[in-house]
């Protein structure tokens, strides 16, 4: 029979095991799930990362490859210019002075092979070199009809690679418009770009293994590649259907692992098209070089998560013999535990009847004496409970309330229905407010037995009440003041609140805050509004709202959590006080401070701010900047011989030219009168490198100067002198390098201006 009891006993026991049993492995099936995901997650965003690293590289790499692209076409631009003023040439010129005029244009430009003239019919007027081209018809070439058609919006072209069968070479050809005076087509000047510079600037870049440098024109043809070998000479055709629509699409930079037709590997490549010229820059990394790293990391990582599984697997086995041990050893408590709550389950009922009552209650008899007394704090009677049973209250309580209870009792008797009164006392624990409900006792037939009384202890009701009244008087502050619920919605607003808004209280009550947001801060700003307001209670800042009438404006506002006794949440109070003037008075006087009133640029005072940051760069990095002092030439005669608004406008378009030139990275001021000052940082770690790029870019600045003559309406040749330093990483201050940029711009000029020259 015992026997029988302990195994139906122990039955629930097996069966709950069995059920934890089971959610245990499901638990361990879902950590090992879990912890599959995160090692995957990890794998995935470390071979992200690696591409991106990648990415990051070819990036760079054809971003400096077409720096030196278009500073080639820079200077055949200068070199199509200078041709340029050719056309006008006297007819007593002859071919042969023709054609040495133009050698003389490209000697200082090596990318050059040869620059020739050509008049409206497309007729070659001379050339350089030999003059082998004079009289020949390039009508029908497509860069002549495309400069022909008045609708091209450019001035001048350039082709695709170009096989000369005469010369056995590849070349580019680099077209610029010619107009009369009138503005009608005149002819064109051009001038024959080496394919082989293209290749020597690409073949001086130091590639790592596996990586690829390849410049391609409109029509996938090969350029130049490094590294180059029998399949990848110029003229030879890039296979990829991919990249044809890339390059057709115009959608550049772009970046994608594709197979190279050329090597015959798996690549990443990045393409990136060099300004408006039909020239794209390739950049190939192997993606097995990019992914070696991440493929041991891939495999230790496997190895790991093998191991864990395993431990996992054995720690489960032994957590679930020592739960059943626990399961065994518990059901046999509860045994004895069961017995004993019985016996306590009825004396506990009535004592947590008894106790659960928090009210103050009084029985009286039909001679209104005390019979029964419950406090649970006897602090809140005049005595104690003994003392009290038998009295009347006229023996206990003060006269005057004696009173108002004689005519309550009273009451209550004739008409048999509860009366309520508030009273104040002063008892044991000091001065409460206490809220009473006199009812009679009835017995079943009719008769009057006594009077029961129920009172509350109202003290902290009456001091709320208290308060509410002062914060009422408060809300009428010159502050604006809203309240809102839990849920952020609004239950309160004060006159001077709908003054700032312009709406009215109708108007935003029930509705949430979210109505004034004015879209000036994104979504993270406010998550860490709230969390600071759920963490402290409180959050004090600048905000930008929305009016009623649209208007954007800003204001400081102080949001507070209201809490009850339990610290739960139940409303929101927010101050807000419109600071529009002094945001606008901040804003003018940092615009005087540090920006220059003409153009719009940085002054003096921000650009030495920006040269400082500039050479800690530097010295952090160990690597090169430049400094670029420009002077417009003959800007005073400017100012006397049209006016002070016209030479304001002259520099309002040269800031203007020269900011399109340069990176958002660099800086760009105006230190006073025609002097303006270019920072860039990071060119190159090596000196010669960064001096030759500063070169480049001094050059492509000069060229934007010049078109500066277009934009004030009269007849001026703009022309400027630059001086350039170096920054490294020597000790030199700041105004060591400006002096360093004076003294070279003072030596440009002195050279014939139009020209630049380094310290």
């Amino acid at each position: 029979m015992r026997k029988d009891q302990n195994t139906e006993g122990e039955k629930p026991a097996d069966d709950a095991f069995r059920h934890q049993r089971r959610n245990v492995y499901a638990l361990y099936v879902i950590a090992l799930l879990l912890l599959f995901s995160l090692f995957g997650w990890f794998l995935k965003e470390q071979r992200e990362q690696e591409i991106a690293s990648a990415e990051a590289q070819s990036d760079a790499r054809a971003s400096l490859i077409g720096e030196w692209v278009e500073s080639i076409f820079s200077q055949t631009y200068h070199v199509l210019v200078s041709v340029a003023d050719l056309q006008n040439m006297p007819d007593v010129v002859s071919a042969t002075q023709m054609s040495r005029m133009l050698s003389d244009r490209h000697r200082y430009a090596p990318p050059v092979q040869r620059v020739g003239l050509l008049d409206s019919q497309g007729i070659m007027i001379a050339s350089s070199g030999d003059n082998h081209y004079q009289g020949a018809d390039f009508s029908h070439q497509d860069f002549y009809k495309v400069l022909n058609d008045p609708d091209y919006p450019m001035e001048d072209i350039v082709t695709p690679l170009y096989w000369s069968s005469e010369e056995q070479t590849y070349s580019l050809i680099h077209a610029l418009r010619l107009t009369d005076s009138s503005g009608a087509f005149a002819g064109m000047a051009s001038a024959r770009v080496a394919s082989q510079a293209f290749a020597d600037m690409v073949n001086q870049m130091q590639i790592r293994q596996g990586e690829s440098i390849a410049l391609v024109d409109a029509t996938l043809t090969l350029i130049a590649r490094n590294p180059g070998d029998e399949r990848t000479q110029t003229g030879g055709q890039v296979e990829g259907a991919t990249i044809q629509r890339v390059l057709d699409n115009g959608q550049t930079p772009w970046s994608d692992v594709l197979w190279s037709s050329l090597d015959q590997r798996e690549r990443i490549f990045w393409i990136q098209r060099v300004g408006n010229y039909p020239i794209w820059v390739v950049v190939g990394m192997n993606l097995d070089e990019v992914l070696a790293g991440w493929r041991q990391r891939a495999g230790i990582t496997i190895g790991i998560f093998i191991v864990i599984t395993l431990l996992g697997a054995w720690g489960v086995r032994h957590y679930l013999k020592r739960i059943r041990l626990a399961q065994l050893l518990q059901h046999r408590l509860k045994e004895l535990d069961q017995a004993r709550t019985q016996a306590q389950t009825g004396e506990a009922r009535l004592r947590t009847l008894i106790n659960s009552i928090q009210d103050l209650i009084i029985v009286f008899d039909q001679n209104n004496q005390i019979t029964y007394t419950h406090a649970l704090d006897e602090g809140m009677l005049l005595k104690g409970k003994d003392s009290l049973l038998g009295k009347h209250y006229n023996e206990v309580i003060p006269a005057g309330l004696s009173k108002r209870l004689d005519t309550v009792f009273e009451q209550v008797r004739q008409h048999r229905q509860a009366v309520t009164l508030e009273y104040q006392l002063r008892v044991p624990r000091g001065e409460y407010f206490f809220q009473a409900v006199v009812s009679p006792l009835v017995h079943p037939d009719g008769h009057f037995s006594g009077t029961l009384l129920v009172a509350r202890d109202i003290t902290e009701a009456k001091r709320s009440e208290a308060e509410l009244n002062i914060a009422a008087a408060a809300f009428q502050a010159h502050l604006g003041i809203i309240i809102a619920d839990a849920e952020g919605k609004i239950l309160k607003a004060n006159p001077m609140f709908t003054q700032i808004t312009g709406y009215s209280e109708a108007e935003v009550i029930g509705r949430d805050a979210k109505m004034f947001n004015s879209n000036r801060h994104d979504s993270g700003f406010y998550r860490r509004l709230w969390r600071s307001v759920k963490q402290h209670g409180r959050w004090e800042g600048e905000v930008w709202n929305q009016r009623k009438n649209g208007d954007i404006f800003p204001e400081w506002v102080v949001i507070s959590s209201i809490r009850n006794a339990d610290q739960q949440l139940t409303h929101y109070v927010a101050t807000v006080a419109d600071i529009s003037e002094r945001k606008a008075a901040e804003q003018e006087i940092h615009q005087l401070a540090f920006y220059d009133s003409v153009t719009g640029l940085a002054n003096r005072r921000l650009f030495m701010d920006r040269l400082g940051a500039a050479l800690k760069e530097v010295h952090r990095h160990r690597s090169y900047g430049a400094l670029l002092l420009i002077g417009i030439d003959h800007f005073k005669q400017v100012n006397d011989v049209f006016g002070h608004p016209i030479g304001d406008r002259l520099l309002q378009g040269v800031a203007r030219l020269l900011h399109q030139q340069l990176r958002e990275s660099d800086t760009l001021a105006r230190l006073g009168g025609d002097e303006f000052a270019i920072l860039i940082q990071s060119l190159d770690t090596d000196a010669a490198k960064a001096a030759q790029l500063a070169e480049l870019i001094a050059h492509k600045l000069m060229v934007a100067i010049r078109r500066t003559s277009s934009l004030i309406e009269h007849s001026v040749s703009v022309t400027a002198s630059i001086g350039i330093t170096l920054l490294d990483y020597s000790t030199n201050e700041q105004n060591e390098y400006l002096q360093q940029a004076d003294m070279a711009l003072f030596q440009a000029k002195a050279r014939g201006r139009d020209t630049l020259c380094f310290f």
